[in-house]
């Protein structure tokens, strides 16, 4: 199992009892409209209150499901839960130990796994990692289930799992003369914004 889940209660893990995000053993019971699957990969993102603005967010725009990487990810607290405005206790949440393990088999089961990058950035995937319009997300999430995965505001995601993603995208100002010290956003308000373009 590469996944655990953490329960609303009392914050403690269990273990999963569905394995890994395969489509056809996907809860049929989380996921609205008769879409596919959207999930959402927290990588590293350490800040509590980011990790609860990004499950207030999530929850409200129609996100199935979240993954938190076991490494460096604020734990679910008070905290967050207060940050989601209770979100955190609506949502199937996540824990991932072996994140590589978790990327390849994704794919392998038929997930499209983009990747959030700084804007202007190629995101170090290699050649096979493709560029992704933002305006683009919507046809991605209409053909297949989709993992989109956010990193922390210091590092981004790590490199090795960027390189496993199919996709990665990027949110370019709309200034001409951004100033460098405003050249990105918060990554609570990033992962709102590629949500809204994912599930449009």
């Amino acid at each position: 199992m590469y996944l655990e889940q953490s329960t609303k209660d009392d914050f403690s893990v269990l273990k999963n009892t569905w394995g890994q995000l395969e489509v056809d053993s996907y809860p049929k019971a989380h996921v609205s409209n008769e879409k596919y699957p959207t999930g959402l990969y927290l990588d590293e993102v350490s800040d509590p209150y980011n990790v609860g603005a990004i499950l207030r967010s999530a929850y409200f725009m129609g996100v199935d499901f979240i993954v938190m990487s076991e490494r460096n990810c604020a734990r679910l607290s008070p905290v967050v839960l207060k940050a989601s405005s209770g979100a955190m206790e609506l949502m199937p949440i996540f824990t991932c130990a072996k994140p590589l393990a978790f990327f390849d088999t994704s794919r392998t089961n038929g997930w499209t796994i983009v990747s959030t990058v700084a804007p202007g950035s190629k995101g170090n995937g290699g050649a096979r990692v493709k560029v992704l319009d933002t305006e683009d997300l919507g046809k991605v999430s209409k053909g297949g289930p989709v993992l989109l995965v956010v990193g922390s505001e210091a590092t981004g995601i790590r490199k090795n799992l960027v390189s496993r993603s199919d996709f990665v995208v990027g949110l370019q100002s709309d200034r001409i003369d951004v100033d460098e010290s405003v050249d990105s956003l918060n990554v609570s308000v990033a992962t709102a914004l590629l949500i809204s373009k994912l599930l449009s």
